[in-house]
Protein backbone atom coordinates (compact mmCIF):
# COMPACT_ATOMS: atom_id res chain seq x y z
CA UNK A 1 0.00 0.00 0.00
CA UNK A 2 1.20 3.53 -0.72
CA UNK A 3 2.53 5.09 2.49
CA UNK A 4 0.95 8.27 3.78
CA UNK A 5 3.26 11.25 3.57
CA UNK A 6 2.69 14.02 6.14
CA UNK A 7 4.80 16.99 7.11
CA UNK A 8 6.63 17.16 10.40
CA UNK A 9 6.71 20.69 11.80
CA UNK A 10 5.66 23.34 14.25
CA UNK A 11 3.24 26.24 14.42
CA UNK A 12 4.56 29.68 13.67
CA UNK A 13 2.44 31.31 16.31
CA UNK A 14 3.12 34.41 18.42
CA UNK A 15 4.41 33.73 21.90
CA UNK A 16 5.74 35.74 24.83
CA UNK A 17 9.10 34.02 25.44
CA UNK A 18 10.66 33.65 22.00
CA UNK A 19 14.01 32.59 23.52
CA UNK A 20 12.40 29.72 25.48
CA UNK A 21 10.47 28.37 22.51
CA UNK A 22 13.51 28.71 20.25
CA UNK A 23 15.58 26.73 22.74
CA UNK A 24 12.91 23.97 22.88
CA UNK A 25 12.74 23.91 19.05
CA UNK A 26 16.53 23.56 18.76
CA UNK A 27 16.51 20.63 21.19
CA UNK A 28 13.76 18.97 19.14
CA UNK A 29 15.62 19.53 15.84
CA UNK A 30 18.71 17.86 17.37
CA UNK A 31 16.48 14.87 18.31
CA UNK A 32 16.86 15.54 22.04
CA UNK A 33 13.17 14.79 22.50
CA UNK A 34 13.20 14.25 26.27
CA UNK A 35 14.91 17.61 26.84
CA UNK A 36 12.57 19.28 24.34
CA UNK A 37 9.61 17.84 26.29
CA UNK A 38 10.96 19.17 29.59
CA UNK A 39 11.59 22.61 28.04
CA UNK A 40 8.01 22.69 26.64
CA UNK A 41 6.55 21.66 30.01
CA UNK A 42 8.57 24.41 31.74
CA UNK A 43 7.14 26.99 29.35
CA UNK A 44 3.58 25.60 29.76
CA UNK A 45 3.95 25.83 33.55
CA UNK A 46 4.15 29.59 33.05
CA UNK A 47 1.70 29.83 30.11
CA UNK A 48 -0.64 26.71 30.16
CA UNK A 49 -2.39 27.66 26.87
CA UNK A 50 0.71 28.51 24.81
CA UNK A 51 -0.14 27.13 21.33
CA UNK A 52 3.35 26.46 19.98
CA UNK A 53 4.55 24.99 23.33
CA UNK A 54 1.56 22.63 23.35
CA UNK A 55 2.25 21.59 19.75
CA UNK A 56 5.97 21.00 20.45
CA UNK A 57 5.04 18.96 23.54
CA UNK A 58 2.76 16.73 21.43
CA UNK A 59 5.53 16.20 18.84
CA UNK A 60 8.08 15.31 21.55
CA UNK A 61 5.68 12.87 23.22
CA UNK A 62 5.12 11.11 19.91
CA UNK A 63 8.86 10.86 19.19
CA UNK A 64 9.61 9.15 22.52
CA UNK A 65 6.76 6.65 21.99
CA UNK A 66 4.15 8.05 24.38
CA UNK A 67 1.47 7.83 21.72
CA UNK A 68 -1.59 8.03 24.00
CA UNK A 69 -0.21 11.12 25.77
CA UNK A 70 0.54 12.70 22.38
CA UNK A 71 -3.06 11.99 21.24
CA UNK A 72 -4.44 13.57 24.42
CA UNK A 73 -2.27 16.69 23.84
CA UNK A 74 -3.45 17.04 20.21
CA UNK A 75 -7.05 16.66 21.35
CA UNK A 76 -6.44 19.40 23.93
CA UNK A 77 -5.09 21.72 21.18
CA UNK A 78 -8.12 20.92 18.98
CA UNK A 79 -10.50 21.85 21.79
CA UNK A 80 -8.69 25.10 22.57
CA UNK A 81 -7.85 26.07 18.96
CA UNK A 82 -10.36 24.26 16.67
CA UNK A 83 -9.56 26.41 13.64
CA UNK A 84 -6.03 25.04 13.20
CA UNK A 85 -5.71 22.14 10.66
CA UNK A 86 -2.21 20.92 11.67
CA UNK A 87 -3.18 19.27 15.03
CA UNK A 88 -6.05 17.41 13.28
CA UNK A 89 -3.65 16.25 10.56
CA UNK A 90 -1.04 14.99 13.06
CA UNK A 91 -3.77 13.34 15.17
CA UNK A 92 -4.81 11.42 12.03
CA UNK A 93 -1.18 10.28 11.70
CA UNK A 94 -1.27 8.70 15.17
CA UNK A 95 -4.67 7.10 14.64
CA UNK A 96 -3.45 5.56 11.36
CA UNK A 97 -0.36 4.16 13.09
CA UNK A 98 -2.64 2.45 15.62
CA UNK A 99 -4.81 1.04 12.81
CA UNK A 100 -7.79 3.22 13.82
CA UNK A 101 -8.56 4.33 10.28
CA UNK A 102 -12.08 5.56 11.04
CA UNK A 103 -10.72 7.99 13.63
CA UNK A 104 -7.95 9.02 11.23
CA UNK A 105 -10.57 9.71 8.54
CA UNK A 106 -12.67 11.84 10.93
CA UNK A 107 -9.60 13.85 12.00
CA UNK A 108 -8.66 14.57 8.35
CA UNK A 109 -12.23 15.69 7.59
CA UNK A 110 -11.95 18.08 10.55
CA UNK A 111 -8.65 19.41 9.12
CA UNK A 112 -10.30 20.01 5.72
CA UNK A 113 -13.22 21.77 7.41
CA UNK A 114 -10.76 24.29 8.80
CA UNK A 115 -8.71 24.51 5.57
CA UNK A 116 -10.65 23.21 2.49
CA UNK A 117 -7.66 23.56 0.13
CA UNK A 118 -5.19 21.78 2.42
CA UNK A 119 -3.51 19.42 -0.09
CA UNK A 120 -1.62 17.32 2.52
CA UNK A 121 -4.89 16.46 4.26
CA UNK A 122 -6.46 15.52 0.88
CA UNK A 123 -3.54 13.24 0.01
CA UNK A 124 -3.69 11.57 3.43
CA UNK A 125 -7.46 11.18 3.23
CA UNK A 126 -7.13 9.43 -0.15
CA UNK A 127 -4.57 7.04 1.33
CA UNK A 128 -6.81 6.37 4.32
CA UNK A 129 -9.76 5.50 2.09
CA UNK A 130 -7.60 3.17 0.01
CA UNK A 131 -6.47 1.38 3.16
CA UNK A 132 -10.06 1.10 4.43
CA UNK A 133 -11.17 -0.33 1.09
CA UNK A 134 -8.49 -3.01 1.18
CA UNK A 135 -9.39 -3.93 4.79
CA UNK A 136 -13.11 -4.13 3.91
CA UNK A 137 -12.33 -6.42 0.98
CA UNK A 138 -10.20 -8.71 3.15
CA UNK A 139 -12.92 -8.86 5.79
CA UNK A 140 -15.55 -9.82 3.24
CA UNK A 141 -13.38 -12.69 1.97
CA UNK A 142 -12.25 -13.63 5.49
CA UNK A 143 -8.60 -13.23 4.49
CA UNK A 144 -7.57 -11.13 7.43
CA UNK A 145 -5.50 -13.92 8.97
CA UNK A 146 -3.88 -15.09 5.73
CA UNK A 147 -2.08 -11.95 4.69
CA UNK A 148 -1.03 -9.06 6.87
CA UNK A 149 -1.40 -5.71 5.10
CA UNK A 150 1.24 -3.01 5.16
CA UNK A 151 1.23 -0.78 8.22
CA UNK A 152 0.07 2.78 7.65
CA UNK A 153 2.80 5.21 8.73
CA UNK A 154 2.45 8.98 9.10
CA UNK A 155 4.91 11.79 9.76
CA UNK A 156 4.20 14.99 11.63
CA UNK A 157 3.94 18.46 10.08
CA UNK A 158 7.19 20.39 9.90
CA UNK A 159 5.85 23.76 8.81
CA UNK A 160 2.59 25.52 8.19
CA UNK A 161 2.66 26.16 4.46
CA UNK A 162 0.49 28.69 2.62
CA UNK A 163 -1.61 27.12 -0.18
CA UNK A 164 0.33 26.97 -3.49
CA UNK A 165 -1.00 28.26 -6.82
CA UNK A 166 -2.14 24.79 -7.87
CA UNK A 167 -3.62 23.83 -4.47
CA UNK A 168 -7.22 24.29 -5.66
CA UNK A 169 -6.67 22.05 -8.69
CA UNK A 170 -4.97 19.45 -6.52
CA UNK A 171 -7.79 19.60 -3.99
CA UNK A 172 -10.29 18.98 -6.79
CA UNK A 173 -8.31 15.98 -8.03
CA UNK A 174 -8.11 14.59 -4.51
CA UNK A 175 -11.85 15.09 -4.06
CA UNK A 176 -12.44 12.99 -7.18
CA UNK A 177 -10.13 10.28 -5.81
CA UNK A 178 -12.01 10.45 -2.55
CA UNK A 179 -15.35 9.94 -4.30
CA UNK A 180 -13.96 6.87 -6.12
CA UNK A 181 -12.62 5.45 -2.82
CA UNK A 182 -16.01 5.97 -1.17
CA UNK A 183 -17.74 4.10 -4.01
CA UNK A 184 -15.25 1.27 -3.60
CA UNK A 185 -15.97 1.11 0.13
CA UNK A 186 -19.73 0.95 -0.56
CA UNK A 187 -19.20 -1.87 -3.07
CA UNK A 188 -17.04 -3.82 -0.66
CA UNK A 189 -19.58 -3.31 2.12
CA UNK A 190 -22.17 -4.97 -0.12
CA UNK A 191 -19.78 -7.86 -0.78
CA UNK A 192 -19.21 -8.13 2.96
CA UNK A 193 -22.98 -8.42 3.54
CA UNK A 194 -23.14 -11.28 0.99
CA UNK A 195 -20.22 -13.01 2.71
CA UNK A 196 -21.96 -12.72 6.10
CA UNK A 197 -25.13 -14.29 4.66
CA UNK A 198 -23.03 -17.17 3.32
CA UNK A 199 -21.42 -17.57 6.75
CA UNK A 200 -24.88 -17.68 8.38
CA UNK A 201 -25.92 -20.47 5.96
CA UNK A 202 -22.79 -22.44 6.83
CA UNK A 203 -23.45 -21.96 10.54
CA UNK A 204 -26.98 -23.35 10.14
CA UNK A 205 -25.54 -26.43 8.39
CA UNK A 206 -23.01 -26.90 11.19
CA UNK A 207 -25.80 -26.72 13.80
CA UNK A 208 -27.76 -29.36 11.86
CA UNK A 209 -24.66 -31.57 11.80
CA UNK A 210 -24.26 -31.08 15.56
CA UNK A 211 -27.90 -32.15 16.10
CA UNK A 212 -27.30 -35.26 13.98
CA UNK A 213 -24.20 -36.03 16.02
CA UNK A 214 -26.20 -35.73 19.26
CA UNK A 215 -28.74 -38.24 17.88
CA UNK A 216 -25.92 -40.68 17.04
CA UNK A 217 -24.51 -40.34 20.58
CA UNK A 218 -27.97 -41.13 22.03
CA UNK A 219 -28.27 -44.22 19.79
CA UNK A 220 -24.85 -45.46 20.90
CA UNK A 221 -25.72 -44.94 24.55
CA UNK A 222 -28.91 -46.99 24.03
CA UNK A 223 -26.82 -49.75 22.38
CA UNK A 224 -24.48 -49.73 25.38
CA UNK A 225 -27.47 -50.06 27.74
CA UNK A 226 -28.80 -53.04 25.71
CA UNK A 227 -25.36 -54.67 25.86
CA UNK A 228 -25.31 -54.29 29.66
CA UNK A 229 -28.81 -55.83 29.86
CA UNK A 230 -27.76 -58.81 27.66
CA UNK A 231 -24.71 -59.34 29.89
CA UNK A 232 -26.91 -59.39 33.03
CA UNK A 233 -29.27 -61.95 31.43
CA UNK A 234 -26.33 -64.14 30.36
CA UNK A 235 -24.91 -64.07 33.90
CA UNK A 236 -28.38 -64.93 35.30
CA UNK A 237 -28.71 -67.95 32.92
CA UNK A 238 -25.19 -69.14 33.80
CA UNK A 239 -26.00 -68.92 37.54
CA UNK A 240 -29.27 -70.89 37.04
CA UNK A 241 -27.42 -73.56 35.04
CA UNK A 242 -24.76 -73.81 37.74
CA UNK A 243 -27.39 -74.20 40.49
CA UNK A 244 -29.17 -76.91 38.47
CA UNK A 245 -25.94 -78.89 37.90
CA UNK A 246 -25.08 -78.63 41.60
CA UNK A 247 -28.54 -79.95 42.58
CA UNK A 248 -28.26 -82.88 40.13
CA UNK A 249 -24.77 -83.78 41.39
CA UNK A 250 -25.97 -83.64 45.00
CA UNK A 251 -29.01 -85.78 44.13
CA UNK A 252 -26.86 -88.43 42.39
CA UNK A 253 -24.42 -88.55 45.32
CA UNK A 254 -27.29 -88.96 47.83
CA UNK A 255 -28.88 -91.75 45.74
CA UNK A 256 -25.55 -93.59 45.50
CA UNK A 257 -24.98 -93.21 49.24
CA UNK A 258 -28.49 -94.56 50.05
CA UNK A 259 -27.97 -97.52 47.70
CA UNK A 260 -24.59 -98.45 49.21
CA UNK A 261 -25.98 -98.04 52.74
CA UNK A 262 -28.94 -100.36 51.95
CA UNK A 263 -26.60 -102.97 50.43
CA UNK A 264 -24.31 -102.80 53.48
CA UNK A 265 -27.28 -103.22 55.90
CA UNK A 266 -28.63 -106.12 53.83
CA UNK A 267 -25.25 -107.82 53.80
CA UNK A 268 -24.82 -107.29 57.56
CA UNK A 269 -28.33 -108.63 58.30
CA UNK A 270 -27.74 -111.76 56.15
CA UNK A 271 -24.41 -112.39 57.83
CA UNK A 272 -25.97 -111.89 61.27
CA UNK A 273 -28.88 -114.26 60.47
CA UNK A 274 -26.47 -116.92 59.19
CA UNK A 275 -24.29 -116.59 62.30
CA UNK A 276 -27.35 -116.78 64.54
CA UNK A 277 -28.63 -119.94 62.77
CA UNK A 278 -25.22 -121.60 63.10
CA UNK A 279 -24.99 -120.65 66.78
CA UNK A 280 -28.50 -122.00 67.48
CA UNK A 281 -27.71 -125.24 65.57
CA UNK A 282 -24.50 -125.71 67.57
CA UNK A 283 -26.29 -124.96 70.84
CA UNK A 284 -29.13 -127.43 70.02
CA UNK A 285 -26.66 -130.15 69.02
CA UNK A 286 -24.65 -129.65 72.21
CA UNK A 287 -27.88 -129.72 74.32
CA UNK A 288 -29.08 -132.88 72.61
CA UNK A 289 -25.68 -134.52 73.14
CA UNK A 290 -25.57 -133.60 76.87
CA UNK A 291 -29.17 -134.76 77.31
CA UNK A 292 -28.41 -138.11 75.66
CA UNK A 293 -25.29 -138.51 77.83
CA UNK A 294 -27.29 -137.67 80.97
CA UNK A 295 -30.06 -140.07 80.02
CA UNK A 296 -27.45 -142.73 79.18
CA UNK A 297 -25.69 -142.22 82.54
CA UNK A 298 -28.99 -142.27 84.36
CA UNK A 299 -30.08 -145.41 82.54
CA UNK A 300 -26.74 -147.05 83.22
CA UNK A 301 -26.93 -146.13 86.87
CA UNK A 302 -30.52 -147.29 87.04
CA UNK A 303 -29.66 -150.55 85.39
CA UNK A 304 -26.74 -151.05 87.75
CA UNK A 305 -28.86 -150.21 90.76
CA UNK A 306 -31.60 -152.50 89.47
CA UNK A 307 -29.15 -155.30 89.05
CA UNK A 308 -27.86 -154.75 92.56
CA UNK A 309 -31.35 -154.55 93.92
CA UNK A 310 -32.45 -157.65 92.08
CA UNK A 311 -29.37 -159.32 93.36
CA UNK A 312 -30.29 -158.35 96.97
CA UNK A 313 -34.06 -158.78 96.43
CA UNK A 314 -34.13 -162.38 97.22
CA UNK A 315 -33.52 -161.78 100.92
CA UNK A 316 -35.73 -159.13 101.79
CA UNK A 317 -38.35 -158.55 99.04
CA UNK A 318 -40.38 -156.14 101.05
CA UNK A 319 -37.31 -154.21 102.06
CA UNK A 320 -36.05 -154.42 98.59
CA UNK A 321 -39.39 -153.25 97.19
CA UNK A 322 -39.30 -150.40 99.64
CA UNK A 323 -35.68 -149.78 98.87
CA UNK A 324 -36.47 -150.03 95.22
CA UNK A 325 -39.38 -147.62 95.59
CA UNK A 326 -37.17 -145.30 97.53
CA UNK A 327 -34.44 -145.71 94.96
CA UNK A 328 -36.97 -145.11 92.18
CA UNK A 329 -38.17 -141.97 93.96
CA UNK A 330 -34.62 -140.91 94.51
CA UNK A 331 -33.82 -141.71 90.95
CA UNK A 332 -36.79 -139.71 89.70
CA UNK A 333 -35.69 -136.85 91.89
CA UNK A 334 -32.10 -137.02 90.67
CA UNK A 335 -33.33 -137.35 87.13
CA UNK A 336 -35.48 -134.23 87.57
CA UNK A 337 -32.57 -132.39 89.16
CA UNK A 338 -30.21 -133.58 86.45
CA UNK A 339 -32.66 -132.52 83.78
CA UNK A 340 -33.17 -129.22 85.60
CA UNK A 341 -29.42 -128.65 85.88
CA UNK A 342 -28.90 -129.63 82.24
CA UNK A 343 -31.72 -127.31 81.11
CA UNK A 344 -30.34 -124.44 83.23
CA UNK A 345 -26.84 -125.05 81.93
CA UNK A 346 -28.18 -125.30 78.39
CA UNK A 347 -30.17 -122.05 78.80
CA UNK A 348 -27.13 -120.28 80.28
CA UNK A 349 -24.85 -121.46 77.53
CA UNK A 350 -27.49 -120.60 74.94
CA UNK A 351 -27.85 -117.04 76.42
CA UNK A 352 -24.10 -116.56 76.51
CA UNK A 353 -23.80 -117.84 72.96
CA UNK A 354 -26.59 -115.52 71.80
CA UNK A 355 -25.01 -112.62 73.71
CA UNK A 356 -21.60 -113.27 72.15
CA UNK A 357 -23.16 -113.68 68.73
CA UNK A 358 -25.15 -110.42 69.14
CA UNK A 359 -22.06 -108.51 70.34
CA UNK A 360 -20.03 -109.90 67.48
CA UNK A 361 -22.82 -109.11 65.03
CA UNK A 362 -23.18 -105.53 66.41
CA UNK A 363 -19.42 -104.98 66.19
CA UNK A 364 -19.28 -106.31 62.64
CA UNK A 365 -22.35 -104.23 61.71
CA UNK A 366 -20.78 -101.06 63.24
CA UNK A 367 -17.50 -101.65 61.44
CA UNK A 368 -19.33 -102.36 58.17
CA UNK A 369 -21.45 -99.23 58.54
CA UNK A 370 -18.35 -97.20 59.50
CA UNK A 371 -16.47 -98.43 56.43
CA UNK A 372 -19.50 -97.84 54.21
CA UNK A 373 -20.02 -94.32 55.63
CA UNK A 374 -16.33 -93.45 55.20
CA UNK A 375 -16.35 -94.77 51.66
CA UNK A 376 -19.61 -92.96 50.92
CA UNK A 377 -18.29 -89.69 52.41
CA UNK A 378 -15.08 -89.98 50.42
CA UNK A 379 -16.97 -90.70 47.19
CA UNK A 380 -19.38 -87.85 47.97
CA UNK A 381 -16.51 -85.39 48.52
CA UNK A 382 -14.81 -86.56 45.33
CA UNK A 383 -18.09 -86.32 43.41
CA UNK A 384 -18.80 -82.82 44.75
CA UNK A 385 -15.20 -81.77 44.12
CA UNK A 386 -15.36 -83.09 40.55
CA UNK A 387 -18.75 -81.43 39.97
CA UNK A 388 -17.51 -78.13 41.45
CA UNK A 389 -14.34 -78.24 39.32
CA UNK A 390 -16.37 -79.01 36.22
CA UNK A 391 -18.86 -76.28 37.09
CA UNK A 392 -16.07 -73.74 37.88
CA UNK A 393 -14.36 -74.54 34.60
CA UNK A 394 -17.59 -74.17 32.64
CA UNK A 395 -18.39 -70.90 34.45
CA UNK A 396 -14.84 -69.61 33.89
CA UNK A 397 -14.99 -70.41 30.18
CA UNK A 398 -18.44 -68.81 29.86
CA UNK A 399 -17.40 -65.71 31.81
CA UNK A 400 -14.14 -65.51 29.84
CA UNK A 401 -15.99 -65.61 26.52
CA UNK A 402 -18.63 -63.16 27.74
CA UNK A 403 -15.98 -60.80 29.17
CA UNK A 404 -13.93 -60.90 25.97
CA UNK A 405 -16.98 -60.19 23.87
CA UNK A 406 -18.15 -57.47 26.25
CA UNK A 407 -14.67 -55.88 26.41
CA UNK A 408 -14.40 -55.86 22.63
CA UNK A 409 -17.84 -54.30 22.18
CA UNK A 410 -17.26 -51.87 25.07
CA UNK A 411 -13.89 -50.78 23.61
CA UNK A 412 -15.52 -50.08 20.25
CA UNK A 413 -18.35 -48.15 21.89
CA UNK A 414 -15.97 -46.28 24.20
CA UNK A 415 -13.76 -45.31 21.28
CA UNK A 416 -16.71 -44.07 19.25
CA UNK A 417 -18.20 -42.30 22.29
CA UNK A 418 -14.85 -40.67 23.09
CA UNK A 419 -14.50 -39.38 19.54
CA UNK A 420 -18.08 -38.13 19.61
CA UNK A 421 -17.66 -36.50 23.01
CA UNK A 422 -14.46 -34.74 21.87
CA UNK A 423 -16.29 -33.23 18.88
CA UNK A 424 -19.29 -32.30 21.03
CA UNK A 425 -17.01 -30.85 23.72
CA UNK A 426 -15.16 -28.73 21.14
CA UNK A 427 -18.46 -27.45 19.74
CA UNK A 428 -19.59 -26.57 23.28
CA UNK A 429 -16.33 -24.73 24.01
CA UNK A 430 -16.70 -22.75 20.76
CA UNK A 431 -20.21 -21.65 21.81
CA UNK A 432 -18.96 -20.72 25.29
CA UNK A 433 -16.12 -18.62 23.83
CA UNK A 434 -18.54 -16.77 21.52
CA UNK A 435 -20.99 -16.23 24.42
CA UNK A 436 -18.13 -14.84 26.55
CA UNK A 437 -17.20 -12.39 23.77
CA UNK A 438 -20.83 -11.28 23.42
CA UNK A 439 -21.13 -10.73 27.20
CA UNK A 440 -17.88 -8.74 27.04
CA UNK A 441 -19.30 -6.51 24.26
CA UNK A 442 -22.59 -6.15 26.20
CA UNK A 443 -20.69 -4.93 29.29
CA UNK A 444 -18.84 -2.49 27.02
CA UNK A 445 -22.12 -1.28 25.48
CA UNK A 446 -23.65 -0.93 28.96
CA UNK A 447 -20.67 1.29 29.92
CA UNK A 448 -20.11 -0.96 32.94
CA UNK A 449 -16.32 -0.93 33.39
CA UNK A 450 -16.25 -3.17 36.46
CA UNK A 451 -18.06 -6.02 34.66
CA UNK A 452 -16.10 -5.28 31.46
CA UNK A 453 -12.72 -5.66 33.27
CA UNK A 454 -13.69 -9.07 34.74
CA UNK A 455 -13.40 -10.56 31.23
CA UNK A 456 -9.62 -9.95 31.23
CA UNK A 457 -7.31 -12.61 32.71
CA UNK A 458 -4.85 -11.81 35.48
CA UNK A 459 -2.06 -12.49 32.95
CA UNK A 460 -3.47 -9.97 30.44
CA UNK A 461 -0.65 -7.76 29.09
CA UNK A 462 -1.91 -4.17 28.59
CA UNK A 463 -0.79 -2.47 25.33
CA UNK A 464 1.78 0.31 25.01
CA UNK A 465 3.71 -0.82 28.08
CA UNK A 466 1.00 0.38 30.49
CA UNK A 467 0.72 -1.16 33.95
CA UNK A 468 -2.47 -3.12 34.66
CA UNK A 469 -3.67 -0.41 37.09
CA UNK A 470 -3.06 2.43 34.62
CA UNK A 471 -4.72 0.52 31.80
CA UNK A 472 -7.82 -0.29 33.91
CA UNK A 473 -8.15 3.37 34.95
CA UNK A 474 -7.85 4.42 31.29
CA UNK A 475 -10.55 1.92 30.26
CA UNK A 476 -12.91 3.17 33.01
CA UNK A 477 -12.55 6.74 31.75
CA UNK A 478 -13.09 5.75 28.10
CA UNK A 479 -16.14 3.61 28.83
CA UNK A 480 -17.86 6.31 30.91
CA UNK A 481 -16.95 9.38 28.82
CA UNK A 482 -19.30 8.97 25.74
CA UNK A 483 -23.00 9.67 26.05
CA UNK A 484 -23.69 6.22 24.61
CA UNK A 485 -21.72 3.20 23.31
CA UNK A 486 -22.94 0.40 21.10
CA UNK A 487 -20.54 -2.53 20.40
CA UNK A 488 -21.61 -5.54 18.35
CA UNK A 489 -19.73 -8.69 17.29
CA UNK A 490 -20.22 -10.12 13.81
CA UNK A 491 -18.85 -13.18 11.97
CA UNK A 492 -17.05 -14.72 14.99
CA UNK A 493 -14.54 -17.44 14.11
CA UNK A 494 -12.96 -19.62 16.84
CA UNK A 495 -9.69 -21.58 16.57
CA UNK A 496 -9.07 -23.98 19.50
CA UNK A 497 -5.30 -23.96 20.07
CA UNK A 498 -5.39 -26.38 23.02
CA UNK A 499 -7.74 -27.47 25.79
CA UNK A 500 -7.08 -24.19 27.64
CA UNK A 501 -6.30 -21.64 24.88
CA UNK A 502 -8.19 -20.37 21.84
CA UNK A 503 -8.09 -17.56 19.27
CA UNK A 504 -11.33 -15.66 18.48
CA UNK A 505 -11.49 -13.42 15.40
CA UNK A 506 -14.54 -11.26 14.60
CA UNK A 507 -15.74 -8.01 13.06
CA UNK A 508 -16.21 -5.39 15.78
CA UNK A 509 -18.77 -2.64 15.05
CA UNK A 510 -18.29 0.28 17.47
CA UNK A 511 -20.60 3.29 17.64
CA UNK A 512 -20.78 6.20 20.11
CA UNK A 513 -21.73 9.87 20.08
CA UNK A 514 -18.04 10.66 19.46
CA UNK A 515 -17.19 8.35 16.52
CA UNK A 516 -17.84 4.94 14.99
CA UNK A 517 -15.65 2.21 13.51
CA UNK A 518 -15.68 -1.31 12.08
CA UNK A 519 -12.48 -3.29 12.62
CA UNK A 520 -11.33 -6.90 12.60
CA UNK A 521 -10.37 -7.77 16.17
CA UNK A 522 -8.57 -10.87 17.46
CA UNK A 523 -8.77 -12.08 21.07
CA UNK A 524 -6.31 -14.63 22.46
CA UNK A 525 -8.24 -16.35 25.25
CA UNK A 526 -7.44 -18.73 28.11
CA UNK A 527 -9.72 -21.02 30.11
CA UNK A 528 -9.33 -20.17 33.82
CA UNK A 529 -11.35 -22.11 36.45
CA UNK A 530 -13.89 -23.16 33.81
CA UNK A 531 -14.37 -19.63 32.35
CA UNK A 532 -12.80 -18.12 29.21
CA UNK A 533 -10.86 -14.87 29.76
CA UNK A 534 -8.91 -12.53 27.50
CA UNK A 535 -5.11 -12.85 27.48
CA UNK A 536 -4.45 -10.47 24.58
CA UNK A 537 -6.46 -8.36 22.10
CA UNK A 538 -5.22 -6.75 18.93
CA UNK A 539 -6.42 -5.29 15.64
CA UNK A 540 -4.32 -6.32 12.60
CA UNK A 541 -2.99 -3.31 10.66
Amino acid sequence: MKKLSLLLGLFWLPFTSQADINQAQQLFDKQHYEKALRSSNALLAKQPEHQQALFLKALSLQRIGRVDDAINTYQLINRKYPSLPEPYNNLAVLYAQKGQHDLARDALHAALNTHPSYSTAYNNLGSIYSKMAINAYNKALELGNQKKSAKTTLALIDKIDAPSSNAVALAKANAEKLAVAQLTVAKLAKEKESAEKLAATRLAKQKAAAAKLSAEILAREQAAAKLAKDKAEAEKLAAAKLAKERAEAKKLAAAKLAKEKAEAEKLTAAKLAKQKAEDEKLAAAKLAKEKAEAEKLAAAKLAKQKAEDEKLAAAKLSAEILAREQAAAKLAKEKAEAEKLAAAKLAKEKAEAEKLAAAKLAKEKFEAEKLAAAKLAKEKVEAEKLAAAKLAKAKFEAEKLAAAKLAKEKAAIDKLAAETLVNASQATEVERIIDTAKNWSNAWSSQDPETYLTFYADKFNPPKGLSRQSWEQQRRVRLRKPTFINVSIQSPKVELLSERTARLKFNQNYRSNRFQSVVVKTLLMEKVNGSWQILKEYVPS
